[in-house]
């Protein structure tokens, strides 16, 4: 789940998508085709970091 800002940013990118069921609660989904890596990897961190304790994203390293 993204920050509402960020959220807003990524549905404006043509290869983006309210999930059905998760939608509701903020989720956005994107197609993964034509991401490089770096920008999947951000993404994914970005993502782990809104929803996990900040005691795991401690553990992992990538805590802001």
């Amino acid at each position: 789940m993204l920050d509402p800002m960020d959220a807003e940013v990524v549905l404006e990118r043509p290869d983006s998508f309210v999930p059905v069921y998760l939608g509701a609660s903020g989720w956005v989904g994107l197609a993964l085709d034509d991401l490089d890596d770096e920008e999947l990897r951000e993404l994914i961190i970005d993502s782990y970091r809104s929803t996990a304790s900040t005691r795991l994203s401690k553990t992992l390293g990538i805590e802001e």
